[in-house]
């Protein structure tokens, strides 16, 4: 039940899954600068301690969701979607 409760919050989870990314490079960036880097270097040192935030997100999130199962609903909506634009197709 909880993974089908996910696939309906998912855009809440995604959101929340960024602003902790998010937080972690703020973090590291305010301990760079407080070891004695500029802003600038620390939040470039930061940037590339971590690697790509969007590579990041998607190894994260490949490890909490079901890939198959949100594919199948996406799929579904958007059967159903091409079935409500042809009402006489679907008659």
């Amino acid at each position: 039940m909880n993974r089908i409760k996910q696939l309906f919050s998912r855009q809440r989870i995604y959101g929340d899954l960024n602003a902790e990314i998010q937080a972690h490079l703020a973090e590291k960036v305010e301990e760079l600068v407080a070891g004695g880097m500029s802003r600038e270097e620390a939040t470039f040192a930061a940037r590339r301690g971590l690697g790509n935030v969007f590579q990041v997100e998607e190894r994260s999130r490949e490890v909490w969701q079901s890939p198959a199962l949100e594919n199948l609903m996406l799929d579904g909506r958007d059967g159903l979607r091409q079935l409500w634009r042809n009402p006489s197709f679907t008659a």
